[in-house]
């Protein structure tokens, strides 16, 4: 993690996965880290002055994400991720429209990359407990294991007699009331404890300034809603008072 410190290049061209000087040092003015620099080439020593972004340093040093993430998803998501269980062991689909009920939308396809950089990093790794499930429209039926091979026997059963794939869904959804899915969570990796529960400290503080700032956007809204009600009738009545 990176620290107010000196740096030789080298180390935090690893830290930061960059190659050339000039792209280090693009990506540390992009994370709000402000430094001096002394030397030349391979033997610059970059002194650590000021983090801005603490939060946003630790996802691309230590996480690998890019700087240009959007990193007010990021910190919903793994608020969510860090933070509630139930949330954690939903299907990336279920976890899209729990985040969306939030009123934080965030993408399943973008949470899907979010998890594999955690997995990349070693932060966690998928169970091998399965959980098992029926969906129809959107909506899950928690199974086990026996039922739903049962299910898919089913399924490859009708193909033989020569269903076509549709009509075989379709029985399964009209026997079981929805499409048989499994699903692996994931797991935190406690060598990595120290580190998660920084990074979770570090997702809490930012939630914070993030509510702040909503109440503060929520609060001028009304406020600018309030007075163009006011404008508006007063215009009226003016209207109305010199017609």
């Amino acid at each position: 993690m990176l620290k107010l410190q000196a740096y030789k290049v080298n180390e935090l061209k690893k830290m930061f996965h960059k190659n050339r000087i000039s792209n280090l040092e693009r990506t540390l003015k992009t994370c709000g880290v402000e430094f001096k620099k002394s030397g030349s080439g391979e033997n610059t020593t970059y002194t650590i002055t000021a983090i801005n972004d603490e939060l946003r340093v630790f996802c691309v040093s230590e996480l690998g994400f890019a700087t240009q993430t959007e990193i007010r998803k990021l910190t919903n998501f793994l608020y969510y991720f860090l933070n509630v269980e139930d949330f954690v062991n939903l299907p990336d689909q279920a976890k899209e429209q729990y985040m969306k009920d939030s009123n934080r939308y965030v993408s399943r396809q973008t949470i899907a990359k979010y998890i594999r950089k955690l997995i990349n990093a070693n932060y966690v790794a998928r169970s091998n407990d399965f959980i098992y499930y029926f969906v129809y429209k959107g909506v899950r039926k928690p199974t086990d294991k026996e039922t739903y091979c049962k299910a898919w026997r089913e399924y490859f059963k009708d193909k033989e007699n020569g269903y076509d794939s549709s009509m075989a869904i379709f029985n399964m959804i009209a026997n079981y009331g929805g499409y048989a899915q499994k699903y692996a969570p994931t797991e935190q990796n406690a060598i990595y404890a120290k580190e998660i529960n920084h990074l979770n400290d570090l997702v809490l503080e930012r939630i914070q300034v993030l509510y702040k700032e909503n109440k503060t956007q929520t609060a001028d809204r009304k406020d600018k809603d309030c007075r163009q009600s006011v404008f508006y009738f007063l215009l009226k009545h003016l209207t109305e008072y010199f017609l």
